[in-house]
């Protein structure tokens, strides 16, 4: 090393002033620092203060400092002075008295670790690692073991080729006998060891786990903040590509669950061990149900969940990621739902939900409402076809209960049934209305009730409910919307009034026109919050109004609402200039976005200034946190500012060769909620737009595309979801620009521009980590080939690659089939503003991935619309390679929902391939005949519907087995099933005679097909079943003549009452205006037979038609 500054006081009393507790000597310490730290001699006078100063506040600063910029200007010093550094490093390590200091001069060891050992120029590192680490003196295994955990922390895959006696040496210090530094340490390394663990390395490490998890717990018992950190290896390990847990899931799971259930550890430790639960269920599934830890994991969860239950529900300000245990333990129960098969979990579950809710403790009445609020997600289907009556009448009783606490589980346990229940839960809408509004009339005047969570857990279960009840709610109307606007009138809680215009919201979503009669009177309440000064404490109750409105635009129809668009457009602006607040940002967008579906393109001329705030919010790095690794951010900035203005003095090029080390002292970063929902929300909002003003956004779409490809790969997946979502409308709105030929848009460049566009979104489906991007992104694909699919047609590199992609996806090869299932029930309990703002937007509630594979979840039109695009005889090779993926789905051992799929998107898959579908009929007759018979309504829905066209486009390979499929369709008639398959047999019956009418005896089957219409459930099919009868009428069929009446009778009927298409409106009509004169008989039976309105109704349709 060069010769140090003779005197190194100077420097010193620098460092002392910026430790003083005084902004004015900091400052003044930063100049004078900045200066001499352009000295050639700074580093070595650094070095020197660090190994010789009495002061350890001196001595810790300046190995901080010494230590940034050694991890720059390292290869400037000379090779003499590397040498001496080194070795002078690890002697004043082990000599250093202050731990702080000893811990900063194992990081320069590192930082110089991390340059030095992949040339293999410190071997002496390593001799002296081994030799401090089996020293008799604890305190020299100690630092040794700090050291050791640095350098693995900067070097680990140098560390590789001696993995076998590091490991050895690892298993000694996990069984330290004096030092729990040592074993603390030994598990620090391995955590930072776990990526660069291979194949090869697997069975080294696995021989560490067991010692592990035994020392784990008495790191606890030492340092609960020490044991925690050492806990963060299981969660390294189950993030693994190398399955390095799998022989040890049991023994965690009950290390986790001693920990969990230990009330002598702090909630930190508890937490933790609940977390490293959560993590093993949701990557571990298999494991952890193979081993049967089920029960032993509900015997431990339920205790936690009833401990201290009383005291969480007054926690005004506890947020999620710091819940208590007994939160976390409802967490648990919630993504064991996602992740366990219903069947697998419920009845056990059951054993400790019914005691619990027969309990007089309020504590375990509670846990067992939170466990069923918290099944209705995952366990939905079975819950409706076993429990459901059963748990809302408990759920119901709970309401009125005296204890607070369990009255607002028993809410929330209402507002998840009514979520995920639909359409079930709606039957039962006479008892839970009526219910809920008297519940909140007397709950706001009660001071108890009328608190912040009270409110919020009622309010919660009145929207969930209303929103999904449609037009059943339509009778409660009046009482509802009196009770909402009365708040709005007379309530003096800003809270109150803000879930009071979120619940409003909600009832015009579901009603939407017959919102009518109560628009003027919201409006004016409206109003009052609309004009109130974003700066003002309303803020929220403000967002919400704007929220509020857009949702109203949507919902009252474009001639009701047209008339204040322009007002609406004006004010937005307005505020855009003046908004400063993220979540009145997102509401505006999603203000503009409503008016474009009332304006469409009308809303061109001023789409300038709200595209301008929308991308700023896109580009926006605001609410960005960075946080910094402890006892290391205290003096960063102060060589942040030294290099910054080295690099102005041109020493960049010597800096930029350790890039890499400059964010060093960053462990991570992290955004403000608000900031991620406007970027989210202010996606969404250009892609709507985007799609609703046409052409009129095309100069727009470049820039667009441009912008919103950024967020694609996003670290937060709602954004990155929103973001692929968006990308397709871009791609669907420009396409119907080239397609209408309205504008001078040249068609190969867009096609070519746009195929490079959608290979991104394929690479997503394939890379991205969380299912519901995936998912959004197959949806993408699915609304451009509906809407402008032609134009891809010949795009054979786009889709092959998307069709492997979705090979990969039933495979379950995609990367998102090991994604993270977040869990998310709980934050329902979220204010109002916070759940509204997504669920009004069309988007889901909670960004959660349940148990179901990545393929379960796919758009069943998907494969169908790709198939219209390319064509069925192009498309057939794709098939040919999919069938056995879907056929393996549809096995008697597969779940009902998988079957159900699986059976569904071959059915529209075939109407899709029309007669090319032919080559394939030997292998999908025999399976559908078989899903024909399944007990599960929905699977038989789907296989009957998927035999009638088999029916229509299979040809003679179909028509030879018509008898026995006219066999199995009689024999569902005659079971009690749901009306949607009675609906769909008449609709196969009908596409059977409509193929061949010779090889179906009409005479005996049309009565009986008379019998069950008109159709009821599935109307769609009434397109396939009415042009079938008029066809045997003109045909002259005997027993179509002979019903002649009965069937005219049913073509006004439908006709008046339910939805057909045109064309079979104009087969119904004509083969009425035909048969008069040649079955004049019939013909005036059939008339006299009609009221006077339905002759009134066809005398117009007759005449309208000509």
């Amino acid at each position: 090393m060069a010769a140090p500054i003779g005197n190194t006081r100077p420097l010193e009393e620098i460092l002392c002033k910026l430790l003083l507790p005084s902004n004015d000597a900091i400052q003044e310490g930063t100049i004078q620092l900045q200066q001499l730290s352009k000295d050639p001699q700074f580093v070595a006078e650094l070095f020197n203060i660090t190994q010789s100063s009495t002061n350890p506040q001196a001595r810790q600063l300046s190995a901080v400092l010494l230590r940034r910029k050694i991890a720059k200007k390292w290869k400037t010093l000379t090779a003499g002075d590397q040498e001496k550094m080194k070795q002078m490093l690890l002697e004043m390590v082990m000599k250093e008295p202050e731990r702080v200091v000893q811990n900063s001069l194992g990081q320069i060891i590192a930082t110089i670790a991390k340059q030095e050992l992949p040339a293999a120029k410190w071997p002496q590192l390593l001799q002296f690692l081994n030799s401090a680490l089996t020293s008799s003196v604890s305190l020299e295994r100690e630092i040794s073991s700090h050291i050791l955990s640095y350098v693995a922390d900067t070097s680990g895959e140098s560390l590789k080729p001696m993995f076998r006696d590091l490991f050895r040496m690892i298993t000694n210090m996990l069984r330290d006998p004096e030092s729990k530094f040592v074993p603390l340490n030994a598990i620090k390394t391995l955590t930072s060891l776990v990526v660069c663990v291979g194949s090869d390395e697997v069975n080294l490490f696995r021989q560490l786990i067991p010692p592990v998890i035994e020392v784990v717990p008495q790191l606890l018992a030492w340092n609960e903040d020490y044991g925690c950190d050492a806990m963060e290896l299981f969660d390294e390990l189950l993030e693994s590509e190398v399955s390095v847990l799998a022989p040890y899931i049991k023994p965690l799971v009950q290390c986790c669950c001693e920990i969990a259930s230990n009330a002598s550890f702090g909630d930190n430790a508890r937490v933790k061990a609940l977390s490293c639960i959560s993590w093993l269920i949701r990557l571990k599934k298999k494991a952890v149900l193979k081993n049967k830890m089920v029960v032993p994991l509900l015997k431990v969860l339920f205790p936690i969940m009833c401990d201290n239950a009383e005291d969480d529900d007054d926690d005004e300000d506890d947020e999620i990621e710091t819940q208590k245990p007994s939160l976390v333990a409802v967490q648990v129960i919630d993504v064991m739902a996602l992740n366990f098969p219903p069947e697998k979990l419920l009845p056990h579950i059951m054993k400790f939900i019914q005691p619990a809710l027969q309990s007089q403790n309020p504590s375990e009445r509670k846990a067992g409402l939170l466990s069923l609020a918290v099944l209705a997600e995952g366990c939905a289907e079975y819950i409706k076809q076993k429990h459901l009556k059963t748990f809302l009448l408990c759920i119901c009783e709970n309401i009125s209960h005296d204890s607070t606490p369990v009255r607002h589980a028993a809410l929330f346990a209402l507002g998840q049934f009514s979520y995920h229940m639909q359409p079930d839960i709606s039957k039962f809408h006479s008892e839970l209305v009526p219910l809920l509004l008297n519940y909140l009339s007397q709950a706001v005047q009660d001071p108890v009730e009328s608190n912040r969570k009270g409110l919020s857990r009622i309010y919660y279960a009145l929207e969930m409910f209303c929103e999904n009840l449609g037009k059943d709610l339509v009778p409660y109307l009046p009482t509802v919307m009196k009770q909402l606007l009365e708040t709005l009138q007379t309530g003096t809680k800003v809270h109150h009034k803000g879930l009071a215009v979120s619940a409003i919201g909600a009832v015009a979503v579901a009603v939407e026109t017959e919102m009518l009669p109560y628009f003027e009177a919201t409006m004016s309440q409206l109003q009052v919050y609309l004009t109130a000064s974003p700066a003002s404490d309303h803020i929220t109750l403000q967002s919400q109004a704007i929220d509020t409105l857009g949702v109203l635009a949507r919902s009252v129809g474009q001639q009701h609402f047209y008339p204040l668009a322009a007002d609406c457009i004006q004010y937005g602006m307005k505020l855009l200039n003046d908004a400063e607040d993220p979540d009145l940002r997102r509401c505006i967008y999603g203000l503009f976005a409503s008016l474009s579906t009332i304006l469409k393109g009308e809303l061109t001329p001023h789409l300038e200034t709200p595209l301008k705030y929308i991308f700023s919010s896109l580009q926006s790095v605001e609410g960005v946190v960075a946080h910094y690794n402890e006892d290391k951010s205290q003096m960063s900035y102060l060589l942040e500012d030294i290099e910054d203005e080295e690099e102005d003095l041109g020493a960049a090029d010597n800096s930029r060769e350790t890039d890499d080390d400059d964010d060093d002292d960053v462990e991570g970063y992290s955004i403000e909620n608000a900031y991620l929902d406007e970027k989210e929300d202010a996606c969404s909002a250009l892609g709507e737009i985007a799609l609703n003003t046409g052409i009129g956004f095309a100069k727009y779409y470049e820039i667009s595309t441009t912008e919103v490809l950024k967020l694609l790969h996003f670290s937060a997946p709602n954004i990155r979801k929103a973001a692929a979502i968006t990308t397709g409308q871009l791609q669907c709105m420009m396409g119907k620009v080239v397609i209408s030929g309205e504008a001078s848009v040249n068609s190969e460049e867009f096609l070519r521009n746009a195929s490079e566009v959608l290979l991104r979104l394929v690479e997503i489906i394939n890379d991205d980590d969380d299912k519901t991007v995936v998912m959004a992104t197959l949806e993408s694909f699915t609304d451009i080939f509906k809407s402008t699919g032609r134009l891809f047609g010949a795009q054979v590199a786009l889709l092959s690659a998307l069709m492997e992609a979705v090979k990969n996806v039933f495979q379950e090869k995609v990367k998102a089939y090991v994604c993270i299932v977040t869990c998310g029930s709980l934050s329902a309990l979220q204010t109002a503003k916070e759940r509204k703002t997504i669920t009004r937007a069309g988007k889901t509630t909670m960004n959660r991935q349940s148990r179901t594979p990545c393929w379960w979840n796919m758009p069943v039109t998907f494969i169908p619309s790709v198939a219209t695009t390319m064509g069925g005889d192009k498309f057939a090779p794709y098939l040919a390679g999919m069938l056995q993926l879907l056929f393996a789905k549809t096995k008697k051992s597969s779940s009902a929902a998988d079957k159900s799929f699986a059976t569904g998107m071959l059915s529209e898959t075939m109407v899709a391939m029309e007669t090319n579908l032919r080559p394939f009929v030997q292998h999908l007759f025999p399976v559908f005949i078989r899903l024909a018979g399944d007990e599960d309504d929905e699977v038989c829905n789907n296989a009957v519907f998927g035999l009638g066209v088999l029916a229509q486009y299979g040809g003679e390979q179909v028509h030879q087995h018509f008898p026995p499929l006219l066999q199995v369709l009689s024999a569902i008639l005659s079971q009690n099933r749901g009306q949607q398959v009675v609906d769909n047999v008449c609709a196969a019956v009908c596409r059977m005679i409509a193929s061949n009418s010779s090889l179906v005896p009409v005479d005996q089957v049309l009565p009986t097909l008379l019998d069950k219409l008109p159709l009821k459930k599935d109307v769609e099919e009434n397109d396939t079943v009415y042009p079938c009868l008029a066809h045997l009428i003109q045909e002259g069929q005997s027993e179509a003549i002979a019903n002649l009446p009965r069937i005219l009778s049913l073509f006004v009927q439908v006709m008046k009452h339910q939805t057909i298409s045109d064309g079979t409106r104009q087969i119904m009509v004509s083969t009425i205006k035909s048969v008069g004169s040649l079955h004049e008989q019939p013909f005036n039976l059939f008339v006299n037979s009609l009221t006077p309105d339905q002759k009134e109704y066809l005398t117009q349709v007759v005449n309208a038609t000509g």
